[in-house]
């Protein structure tokens, strides 16, 4: 047998020789010969090479004692089972029947088992509860003469002559569950002294306490004492941290008296005559059934400074997940520019978040703290007043920074320092803001995505590809953020992370200095914590007027209702959710009908795909030519298939996606904006994925406005978002509605 693997070995050399190389190989299996170019030694060298590679059609020595070549022929043997064998081999057969039988009826049986299915799913989900609550069956009281009169969106509003001294009692029924929080929004409205937030002449209150009791079906009341109070903004003499009987310190109740402390909020003030928000945690309790809330608010440290309007909301929620402790963008500008706040006082309480939280969330691509204290001492120095004069903004690496490495997420462009800032970056800087480094992107912003994890829970994604920046802002490292979006990388994020993103119109800030991917999709927009934030930030980059969302709408909006083409990959979460938050819009007075898009729009859709892709063959024409190694097998795998079409494809995509422009504004006549999902449904575990942005794709295209606001959070505690989608040009309309909609949610 080796004699007649030698000879088939010696025959393919002999073959290769003659057949590819035009050598006769014969002489130098002997010997060196002078008119052959191949040598002996060079000859056994091809000779071990064939030797090495397994032959089919080659018999197996199957004694044990002689070669073998693992795929030759199978030996002439019938392998049979044993009694025990066969059994097994009997049992596994009748399984498989089984479940072939089982899969055959699937079929026929699958839309009652999914209806069974989602009707569990959504019992869960209600059960889990949004991360804010109202409360039911409510009621206020006072022993004073004060008047409560319940408003359309949720808030109690006071009347009456202030007393010297007010307690108001809230009583209300509490479902059974856990509960962790007490959420006070204290709200402006006109018939207050100065249209401020409290009753007393100069428009301020002074909380002096704050109460939580839980009175159970049997009539026993227990005290549950305040484990943390924060608040977004305090009068400076009056922090919440005063709050008696029991003022939080690091943590750690100490009595004081509630007659000489309390939290204020200096309504006297036009620029603090704004919502300001108290949050209360107490350890985690369990309701049982039958129970009922007290909460009693005490205003006793100044005569007559109660407050005017509030509403009151619970949660059992993480209390992480619930935290005011980082400020608004708007609310530091505003304290900047009052002097109460420095630019360099905000900028250390980012770095020391950052310092905390970093090393888990990984949201920088870059951050250099030296150089964040040197533009902050600078911006505190003086110059004149700018709208976001001292506030920290986190750039998405693939718009270039003068002063910071621009490395598109990708190994190509590692260290890469641009001479100039992009555009975006500049209209920043003019307007007063503070660089504080670049967030992470996928890959070039597309798919393969960067190490970022999500502030609500580290095992899931963030989203993308704005990953850095959804992030950064959730976890508080800096209030404001440019994300970009093609696909959905700014609206699916920052949904992830339960903060506000804004698409802006195409075109609303330029893209000069972008590592632009497809022409006819990329836009730049926002991330932040407030949908007025992202008012602010965009008004004070472009000139243009954003409005302000925080105004009382002259009515009630009318929304169009559509999960769009991708409707089938709504999870059952983001079925639930739509159905709450439609329910919650026509509680609040809006009118709320849902449509159907007509079948342009579906085709643009599908042409969503192949535009992004092709341009993006174009945009990375030379990472392709010099450096395809160092790309993402995801990345090479979709531009090869988008190279495979030819050029009237992209054009045909591109006319399709003009007419879906052109029919958007007849599709949704008559109503003042889109309600949609924002993500088919929570963060997907895991970060090596961001996500389906199918629930965005539609909007980009279309090149309109759109917005998400947080919608509380999802079956495994994540949170969602609710998204509203305008025409072209109707930005402040569709950022209005946003914040309207956070309000009636």
């Amino acid at each position: 047998m080796e004699e007649w693997f030698a000879e088939n070995v010696i025959d393919r050399i002999e073959t290769t020789g003659s057949t590819w190389m035009a050598l006769t190989m014969n002489c130098c299996r002997c010997h060196d010969h002078k008119y052959d170019p191949i040598s002996q030694k060079e000859f056994f060298q091809f000779f071990a090479y064939f030797n090495s590679n397994d032959e089919s059609g080659v018999l197996v020595d199957v004694s044990g004692g002689g070669p073998t070549r693992s795929r030759g022929n199978t030996p002439p043997l019938l392998s049979l089972p044993n009694e025990e064998e066969q059994k097994k081999i009997d049992e596994a057969t009748a399984r498989l029947t089984e479940a072939e039988a089982t899969l055959k009826a699937t079929p026929a049986a699958q839309p009652e088992l999914f209806a069974k299915w989602l009707d569990r799913k959504r019992a869960a989900f209600s059960k889990e509860g949004v991360a804010w609550q109202a409360l039911s069956s409510e009621k206020v009281t006072s022993k004073e003469k004060t008047g409560f009169k319940r408003l359309d969106d949720g808030t109690w509003l006071t009347s009456g002559r202030p007393a010297a001294k007010e307690t108001y009692v809230v009583e209300a029924d509490l479902a059974p569950g856990l509960l962790t929080a007490v959420r006070l929004e204290t709200l402006p409205d006109d018939t207050h002294p100065g249209k401020s937030l409290g009753r007393s002449s100069n428009g301020n209150f002074v909380l002096s306490a704050f109460e939580v009791r839980l009175k159970t079906a049997d009539g026993k009341t227990t005290n549950l004492p305040l484990v943390k109070a924060e608040s977004d903004y305090d009068q400076p003499g009056w922090s919440i941290a005063k709050l008696g009987p029991a003022p939080m310190t690091k943590g750690k109740a100490k009595k004081a008296d509630s007659s000489k402390a309390g939290w204020a909020i200096g309504g006297n003030l036009p620029e603090n005559r704004v919502a300001r928000k108290a949050i209360f945690t107490v350890a985690p309790t369990t309701i049982p059934a039958g129970a009922k809330l007290i909460l009693v608010m005490r205003h006793e440290a100044v005569a007559q400074h109660s407050i005017g309007r509030f509403r009151l909301n619970v949660s059992g929620q993480d209390p992480k997940l619930l935290s005011l402790k980082t400020d608004t963008a708007s609310e530091a500008a505003r304290r900047i520019a009052a002097g109460s706040l420095t630019a360099s006082a905000l900028a250390e309480a980012c770095l020391a978040r950052i310092a905390e939280r970093e090393p888990e969330v990984r949201a920088f691509a870059w951050l250099d703290p030296a150089l964040v204290r040197r533009g902050a001492a600078a911006l505190d120095k003086g110059g004149p007043p700018a709208p976001l004069k001292g506030i920290p903004f986190g750039v998405k690496d693939v718009l270039d920074t003068a002063d910071m490495p621009s490395q598109y997420g990708s190994p190509i462009w590692a260290g890469h320092r641009p001479r100039s800032d992009s555009a975006a970056v500049a209209m920043a800087r003019t307007a007063g803001a503070l660089i504080i480094g670049k967030t992470i992107t996928t890959e070039f912003a597309t798919r393969h995505p960067g190490a970022t994890t999500n502030p609500a829970n580290k095992h899931h994604t963030p989203g993308g590809s704005s990953s850095g920046s959804a992030a950064g802002v959730a976890a508080g490292f800096f209030p404001l953020a440019f994300g970009t979006q093609t696909g959905g990388s700014i609206i699916r994020p920052a949904a992830f992370c339960g903060i506000v993103g804004f698409k802006p119109s195409f075109g609303a800030i330029h893209r000069g200095g972008m590592k632009v991917m497809s022409e006819s999709h990329d836009t730049i927009g926002v991330m932040a914590r407030s949908v007025a934030d992202c008012a602010l930030s965009m008004g004070a980059m472009t000139g243009r007027d954003y409005g302000n969302p925080e105004a009382k709408l002259p009515r009630a909006p009318r929304l169009a209702f559509t999960l769009g083409p991708p409707a089938a990959k709504a999870a059952p979460e983001t079925l639930a959710l739509m159905e709450r938050a439609i329910a919650a819009c026509r509680k609040a007075g809006a009118e709320v009908v849902e449509i159907t898009l007509p079948e342009v729009m579906t085709e643009a859709f599908d042409a969503h795909e192949y535009v992004t892709n092709m341009e993006s063959v174009q945009s990375l024409g030379w990472e392709l030519a010099a450096a395809r190694a160092q790309l993402s097998d995801t990345i090479k795998e979709k531009l090869d298939w988008a190279k495979r079409f030819p050029t009237a494809q992209l054009d045909s995509c591109k006319a399709t996606q003009a007419k879906a422009r052109a029919a958007l504004p007849g599709a949704i006549e008559g109503f003042d904006a889109v309600i949609t999902a924002s993500a088919a449904g929570e963060a997907p575990a895991g970060i090596g994925w961001t996500g389906d942005p199918s629930f965005n794709a539609l909007w980009t295209l279309l090149h309109g406005p759109c917005v998400t606001v947080p919608a509380g959070t999802g079956p495994q505690g994540l949170p969602l978002g609710v998204q509203i989608a305008g025409r072209i040009g109707e930005d402040d309309k569709v950022l209005a509605i946003g914040e309207w909609l956070r309000g009636a949610l």
